[in-house]
């Protein structure tokens, strides 16, 4: 990933910290404080995914924007996999209909 990409992420990270109220806390952070702060709109629910998915982050044709995390993984590995899915959802995944999913080999 080139420095401005890395550069990018970790603004919009900390533009999330902070609009969540969670700048000076230390990791790891209430994801479901970032979601309600900056993803209101956002679904985030558990689903049986195929192994080796962690999750799916989806619009749909109407504009509805989820996120599928796998359950039965660990905590700490579903907070991953769901921060991973907003990154798509704000970044990729802003326009139209249409699906990334998160593999453990991603």
């Amino acid at each position: 990933m080139p420095l401005l990409d890395v550069a990018a992420v970790l603004g919009r990270a900390r533009y999330c910290r902070e609009k969540a109220g969670l700048v000076g806390e230390l990791p790891p952070y209430s994801t479901r404080r970032v979601i309600e702060a900056c993803f209101p709109s956002v679904m985030v629910t558990g689903a049986d995914l195929p192994r080796g998915v962690v999750e799916l982050a989806m619009i749909d044709a109407n504009g509805h924007r989820t996120i599928f995390y796998r359950r039965g993984m660990a905590h700490a590995i579903q907070r991953v996999g769901i921060a991973h899915g907003l990154h798509h959802i704000a970044v990729d995944l802003k326009v139209g209909a249409g699906h990334q999913q998160f593999t453990a080999e991603h």
